[in-house]
């Protein structure tokens, strides 16, 4: 509701929230999406995969943006499709790009 609520004050109309199970998601997604936002569980035992879940499936496209938010003990340097990382607090912001 509040990411609904958010677009519809930003004038966003091309929305499609989702909230399900990531491995589930990749596995019957057949779209692609110009910007992907992720915000899994902390104590996610495999959260330091989904990154290249993501990036390895066909669902961000070219040009396109995946964020995720995750706890500062994990580090997506090594990706090279990793942009940009940015802390505010415990919480820290990954971002990646699949080129154009």
């Amino acid at each position: 509701a509040f990411l609904r609520k958010s677009a519809a004050g930003w004038g966003v109309r091309n929305l499609h929230v989702i909230q399900q199970d990531v491995m589930r998601f990749l596995q019957i997604c057949h779209r692609q999406y110009d910007l992907i936002f992720a915000d899994p569980p902390y104590e996610l035992p495999w959260l330091e995969r989904i990154p290249e879940m993501v990036l390895d499936q066909t669902v961000l496209a070219p040009g396109g943006l995946f964020v995720l938010e995750h706890p500062k003990r994990c580090d997506f340097a090594h990706l090279p499709q990793c942009t940009d990382r940015r802390k505010y607090g415990n919480v820290c912001f990954s971002f990646f790009r699949i080129p154009a």
